[in-house]
């Protein structure tokens, strides 16, 4: 069992093993808040402490609520909407719990963290070889002394 919790301790989680995988969701709530899921079975995570909810109204068809600890405000997890939106699509049996609860602990240190599918090292990778690429025709420049 891994416990974890928001920046004030007010709200703990307690999970039932580190995480697979992170991923990072490109919806507006997590791109603003910074949240990265880490996902488990709705019944196996404990969360004890006063959280407040949060459901898109942005959306005709929100399917979760967003919680957040009430005191510091920390996104702490999403859970499903008890009445499902989807009519024809089965109601999955999941929840999502903000990783970055688990970074400062060292909890998902053996975790593959994944954007867009890509692993960190990937992206690190394509990242360091479109700078070179970019900064060759400037390191290929002649410099002039000064």
């Amino acid at each position: 069992m891994i416990e974890v919790g928001c920046h004030c301790g007010d709200v703990t989680l307690t999970l039932p093993h580190p995480p697979d995988q992170i991923l990072e969701c490109n919806c507006s709530i997590c791109c603003k808040s910074g949240f990265r899921g880490v996902y488990y079975r709705q019944g196996e995570v404990t969360v004890s402490g006063a959280v407040d909810g949060y459901v898109r109204s942005d959306m005709d068809d929100p399917c979760i609520t967003m919680w957040r600890c009430r005191r510091c405000g920390i996104l702490t997890h999403w859970t499903l909407l008890e009445d499902w939106p989807h009519a024809g699509v089965p109601r999955p049996d999941r929840m999502g719990v903000n990783a970055r609860l688990l970074d400062a602990k060292g909890d998902c240190s053996d975790t593959s963290f994944k954007i867009l599918g890509l692993t960190l090292a990937q992206i690190s990778f394509v990242m360091f070889t479109g700078l070179l690429v970019w900064l060759a025709p400037v390191l290929a420049r002649p410099r002039t002394g000064r």
